[in-house]
């Protein structure tokens, strides 16, 4: 294909040579037929030139392309659309790209004046681009192309470096159209917000691909060594690299310093522009003894030799770290009318203070300066600063050694604006200027006497080694024997301060020993309990002249006792030496206000006959008071709330206990009705409440059992009469009446439950069943000739009958009275099933463990491990021979277990593989259904595994994540728990045969997780629904519509419940394994 192209004419320009080949298209050389000037030609591939979406694109980003004309961004000639081929003729650089330059030079670093050159370059270029709003997005050495400038030395050349494929990078990624949310870019060279796929990147980004380049030119390594796009985001997003002179100590400081700023994670920590990064390079340049100047006006084919110009630079010391980046220091406490002159070692200490005269002051090596530097750096008479009450001005004398401001060079002569903090530079001393600012509360004290005339002074001090501080005074609260001092400067910053509960937040106290003699200054903090307070209490030894910051951290916990507000804080500095002598300063703190209440409804489940009573429990857990409103809800609104307070006020940690009485109609007779309702607690004026549900069970005047009670001594006293009168045929006599077999009431009841029979249907076959049991009696008693025996036997068998069945239509759901923790520290306990044989709990845990809690229902638990080396268990299943264990791995696997050949991972056999997360299993016989979750997608799966061969059959499809699965004894109804989008939950019902789908119950707090069975009839389900609710539910299939019943209030993160009993009509003991406790609980 390259080969085709060879002497085609496009456009002007005939093609004579393949140069390269990148992922968009070809680069060929070719030259003008009539100027006969050489030119690169690119050539986009064929599978883009036919998307016309990306022809139109092309066409536009090459216009704008071809309208940016500066020296050091490649020329565009020509680009157009022939018959198909897009194309795009640039300016030809005949000594290649960087990265060309980079592999010949591999084993020799190419020498600093070259790079630095070479970075100046191209943070032009980038300059220019960026004023016209274009973003290269793709900078790096292979889009840097060079060409060699003739008069330089052999091993010291210089290049003019033009940057190319402006606009290409757009084009992959979208053009003027882009697909936000894609990452675009060499992957070593992006930056963090490309990375994130910002939806608008600015040149802070190509300034951060440039750093990356200067980092690999000067250290010979990449930042980061990239192993795939997740490894880039990662690194470039979170990872800070190695420094610079980690790798090569001999560079510049202030160079290492620049190239970080390049590489900052944050856009704003980075250069505002191209030119401010020229410019920051320029000056380390004209530090480095080197004179060669950047060229920035040679170009197209009348290039010219850029001149080589000498530059008068810096007396730099032998070290090539002749310029270090400056102290880091505070701004100085105290008052004053006047700007200060703060001058600083390089080690960042303190060691002169003069205010700015009106006249001016004069800073040199000579006796007699205002300032006296003592260095042979500094020439005698250096520099003037003048103030004119407005700004500070600063003038360079002409020194030998030159004044640097901000890094910059100032021309000697030329007077220049200095700004408050700013820091000048000359020789091995810094000058900061420090402007006027807000009074610190010290007072001005006559104790100990001034220092005599003639006394030491620290090196490098002046004339005016003390600033006069004007500070106005305050009085002491510390009684007589305790003097302010103005001898101990105090600052703090900030002086007001919002903390959010729970939220650490920082303040500095800058400590200046302004005395003449060596002290140790101790800050306190007064105003606040102690507990908030983190590094009050150290003490700092200082010098005369010298000052420190001491880091103040204060963390307000989240207690109602912390109450919100505003704290007025006293922060004093004592002095050791002079223990009567303190500086002190007020802060305003404000605790913001927090809101948390808790909301329990005692006892959850009452009842009465129209009407039953409970109380309220409302705690305010904030640390503000708050005005409540309760209300109560029903879904059929049939109940009627009476709060005995309502609204409801309440301080910050304050308890109140609501009565609250709920009523519904009376009836005569009927069956208990229970009916769910919940409690809200609403904060006035607020969008937030807390609810808690409860049940009201109403009892009828007349129980149900009334009426054929009845109905029996009735017809027994009917009965009775007839046989005295001699109407009822006796034993053996033709008449006799015959027994109606009793039906199998248990299995009917459950096979109409499985099939979501409803309660009205369930009560007709309990009706069955009775009426059954009553002829039955009655005809035994007639065949035996006894009235009383049939009396007895009909009441008998009556009673037990309506007993058996309505056990079986909808028992009271279960209540735990007692939760006991049998184990903790655990790795996150998942799935769970009870094994009677051996009152074993076979568990696993999400670390990796399979694990036994033997004699579980017992007074004396044993844990075990059975197994590890899993990563990530989900659920565990055992076999009817409670031998085999079937085992989820959320990375996709089903394990058989054979716990008479061992437990471990090495020891399993793997059933199969590559499932999508599965979860809970369900054995049914020979097969396993499983719940597969598919993190990796929007919709979940059930699956039928073959347990013999391991085959793989779909059975439900688009679940919404589906988790808990349980499978009836029908095989056909399958239960399904899933986690919505919202992060609620459903429970379903699914008929696997005729293919319907019946939803039970849904969760609005959090998602339910694994089923298990209530009973052993399979007319009950218990599912925990995990944090933040924490609650175990009985869910009773009879009831239509379904409702949840709460258990019990569980350990954090409920991930199953499992019953620890088999006998009918019993539901304790429960094992609950709650994940994010890390423990096993039993429900009594």
């Amino acid at each position: 294909m390259n080969e085709e192209y060879i002497g085609r004419i496009v456009g002007q320009y005939r093609i004579e040579a393949v140069l390269g080949a990148g992922g968009m298209g070809q680069v060929f050389r070719g030259v003008h037929q009539l100027l006969e000037r050489p030119a690169a030609i690119k050539v986009m591939l064929p599978s883009f030139a036919a998307r016309p979406d990306f022809r139109a694109r092309f066409l536009q980003e090459a216009k704008a392309v071809a309208a940016l004309h500066h020296p050091n961004i490649v020329e565009v000639y020509d680009y157009g659309d022939e018959n198909g081929l897009l194309y795009m003729v640039m300016e030809y650089m005949e000594d290649g790209a960087l990265s060309t330059l980079l592999k010949r030079q591999a084993t020799k670093r190419l020498p600093l004046p070259q790079v630095l050159m070479l970075g100046i370059q191209v943070a032009q270029g980038l300059a220019a681009a960026h004023a016209l709003q274009m973003v290269h997005r793709d900078i790096k050495p292979a889009n840097l192309l060079l060409r060699h400038l003739a008069g330089s030395e052999p091993g010291r050349e210089h290049y003019l470096v033009k940057i190319s494929d402006f606009g290409l990078a757009r084009l992959v990624e979208g053009g003027v159209e882009t697909v936000t949310g894609t990452p675009m870019g060499t992957l070593a060279y992006m930056s963090p917000e490309q990375c994130l796929g910002a939806k608008t990147i600015d040149g802070r980004s190509d300034l951060y691909a440039l750093g990356v380049v200067l980092y690999e030119i000067l250290t010979g390594s990449l930042p980061f060594q990239i192993s795939g796009v997740a490894d880039a985001i990662y690194k470039h997003v979170n990872v800070m690299p190695p420094r610079p002179r980690e790798l090569r100590p001999e560079l510049p400081s202030i160079l290492e310093e620049i190239v970080m700023c390049c590489l900052a994670k944050k856009p704003e920590e980075r250069f505002a522009n191209g030119q401010a990064l020229a410019n920051a390079l320029q000056n380390v340049l004209g530090g480095s003894g080197e004179g060669a100047a950047v060229p920035v006006s040679a170009s197209g084919p009348g290039l010219q030799q850029a001149s080589l110009q000498t530059r008068t630079t810096l007396e730099a010391p032998a070290s090539p770290t002749a310029l270090p980046a400056p102290p880091t220091v505070s701004t100085m406490p105290g008052y004053s009318d006047v700007p200060r002159v703060r001058v600083i070692d390089e080690s960042g200490r303190t060691l002169q203070i003069v205010e700015v005269k009106p006249a001016g002051i004069i800073v040199g090596r000579q006796e007699g300066s205002d300032i006296v530097l003592l260095s042979k750096q500094v020439s005698r008479q250096h520099l003037r600063i003048t103030w004119d009450g407005k700004e500070v001005r600063v003038l360079d004398l002409g020194s030998s050694n030159g004044t640097l401001l901000e890094g910059v060079r100032l021309m000697p002569q030329v007077s220049q604006v200095w700004q408050e903090r700013q820091m000048v530079r000359l020789g091995p001393f810094w000058l900061r200027l420090e402007g006027s600012s807000s009074p610190v509360t010290v007072v001005r004290s006559n104790v100990g006497p001034a220092p005599p005339s003639g006394a030491a002074r620290p090196v490098g001090m002046g004339s005016s080694t003390y600033a006069n501080y004007a500070a106005p005074t305050v009085a002491s609260s510390q009684g007589p024997t305790s003097l302010a001092s103005e001898r101990i400067g105090l600052a703090v910053s900030p002086k007001t301060l919002a903390l959010v509960p729970g939220q650490a937040a920082t303040v500095q106290l800058t400590l200046t020993n302004m005395g003449s003699i060596v002290d140790w200054f101790t800050p306190t903090v007064e105003g606040v309990p102690a507990e908030w307070l983190h590094g009050a209490g150290q003490e700092v030894q200082l010098n005369p002249g010298m000052q420190e910051t001491v880091m103040l951290t204060i963390n307000v916990a989240r207690r109602p006792s912390h109450r919100a507000g505003q704290y007025h804080v006293l922060i004093r500095a004592r002095s050791r030496e002079q223990p009567q002598e303190y500086s002190q300063t007020t802060c305003l703190w404000t605790v913001q206000p927090f809101s948390e209440e808790t909301l329990r409804l005692e006892p959850r489940r009452a009842g009465g006959r129209g009407r039953a009573s409970y109380t309220l429990a409302v705690t305010n857990a904030g640390n503000a008071a708050a005005r409540y409103q309760l209300e109560g809800e029903d879904d059929e609104q049939r109940l009627r709330y009476l709060f005995r307070v309502n609204p409801l006020e309440l301080d910050t940690g304050r308890e109140a206990r609501v009565g609250l009485t709920v009523q519904e109609r009376r009836r005569l007779i009927g069956r208990e009705e229970r009916i769910p309702f919940q409690v809200h607690l609403k904060a006035l004026g607020e969008q937030r409440s807390q609810s808690t549900a409860g049940e009201f069970i109403n009892k009828a005047l007349l129980p149900p059992w009334i009426v054929p009670a009845l109905l029996a001594v009735v017809l027994i006293a009917g009965g009775a009469l007839a046989l005295a009168r001699g109407l009822v045929p006796l034993p053996g006599k033709p008449g006799a009446v015959a027994s109606t077999p009793a039906p199998n009431v248990a299995a009917t009841l459950t096979a109409l439950v499985q099939t979501g029979a409803s309660t009205a249907t369930v009560a007709a076959v309990s009706s069955q069943a009775t009426a059954t049991a009553q002829a039955n009696a009655t005809a035994a008693a007639q065949n035996s000739n006894q009235a009383t025996a049939a009396t007895q036997a009909n009441a008998t068998a009556t009673a037990q009958a309506n007993a058996t069945a309505t056990a079986l239509a909808n028992p009271p759901p279960p209540q735990a009275q007692a939760a006991t923790t049998l184990v903790t520290g655990l790795s996150a306990p998942i799935g769970a099933q009870y094994v009677s044989a051996g009152d074993r709990l076979f568990f696993v845990e999400y670390g990796g463990k399979v694990s036994l809690l033997a004699n579980a229902s017992g007074s004396s638990p044993a844990y075990s491990v059975l197994g590890t080396g899993y990563s990530q268990l989900e659920d565990v299943a055992v076999a009817p021979d409670g031998q085999t264990l079937y085992l989820t791995e959320r990375g996709g696997t089903l394990y058989r277990v054979d716990l008479a050949v061992g437990a471990n991972r090495s020891q399993a056999t793997v059933v199969a593989s590559g499932l999508a997360a599965p979860q809970q299993i369900a054995l049914d016989g020979s097969v396993a259904y499983i719940a597969l979750f598919n993190d990796s997608g929007p919709l979940g799966s059930v699956v039928k595994v073959d347990l013999s061969s391991g085959t793989v059959t779909t059975v439900l499809s688009n679940l919404e994540h589906p988790i808990g699965v349980l499978m009836a004894s029908d095989h056909q109804t399958l239960y399904v728990t899933e986690q919505q989008p919202d992060g609620s939950s459903t429970l379903s019902r699914f008929n696997l045969t005729i293919g319907t789908r019946t939803q039970l119950a849904h969760s609005q707090g959090a998602p339910f997780f694994f089923l298990h069975w209530a009973n052993s009839l399979q007319t009950a389900i218990l599912v925990p629904e995990r944090s933040p609710t924490n609650e175990v539910w009985y869910i009773s299939l009879v009831d239509n519509p379904t409702l949840l019943h709460s258990v019990a209030h569980v350990g954090a993160a409920p991930s199953d419940v499992v019953v620890g009993t088999q006998q009918p009509g019993h539901f304790f003991p429960m094992f609950v394994c709650a994940a994010a406790a890390n423990e096993i609980q039993r429900l009594n």
